[in-house]
């Protein structure tokens, strides 16, 4: 069993036509955007989420404990910022 989890990853804005489902002309080619690691990928692209701020519910799950209230559950905010350049 993992004890980890992949949220997602980020692709090289220029490179994103190279793979599959991964490019929506609807983001900026020169935008960051951040794929969630899905099992299988809509071919709506909704799985692609653009600079902003996310709040995000993570619910762990297992067949060997007992459930967790939904009350007492921890939200996380994340954030998916334009990266500044300086110089």
């Amino acid at each position: 069993m993992f004890r980890h989890c992949d949220l997602g990853y980020i692709l090289n804005p220029t490179g994103r036509h190279v793979f599959t489902n991964e490019d929506d002309e609807k983001f900026d080619k020169t935008k960051t955007v951040f794929s969630l690691e899905l099992e299988v990928k809509p071919n709506s692209l909704q799985h692609l989420i653009g600079p902003g701020i996310y709040r995000l519910k993570i619910i762990v799950a297992s067949s060997n404990t007992k459930p967790v209230d939904p009350k007492g559950l921890r939200t996380f905010r994340v954030f998916l910022l334009k990266r500044k350049k300086y110089g």
